[in-house]
């Protein structure tokens, strides 16, 4: 039982990250005429609502999603001044883990 639920978790991350790599490349992608001095800010939304029975967090036993009330989201807006970007990332969750972090950076 614990590895499965270990195994949902590292999938729902892994696809999590796909998701923000993704966001971060749709930003990128949008604009495409540059100017020297400019300032650039993007930003987008990714849902990442997991899988009816992916783990819940916040139970001190497992708890399944077993539907949706409302979807949640990754937000991103991204910002370019002269070549340096800096992004700044919100997860409608009420936390991640450090591997998430680490693999998003």
């Amino acid at each position: 039982m614990w590895f499965a639920v270990t195994r949902q978790v590292r999938r729902f991350a892994l696809e999590l990250v796909m998701h923000l790599r993704l966001a971060a490349l749709l930003l990128v992608f949008t604009v495409t005429h540059v100017r020297a001095n400019e300032f650039r800010v993007g930003a987008a939304q990714v849902e990442i609502t997991p899988p009816n029975g992916a783990p819940m967090g916040g139970y001190y036993k497992f708890r399944a999603v077993s539907g949706v009330l409302d979807p949640i989201y990754a937000k991103t807006i991204v910002v370019e001044k002269d070549g340096v970007h800096a992004a700044f990332v919100v997860l409608d969750l009420s936390g991640t883990t450090r591997p998430v972090v680490d693999a998003a950076r």
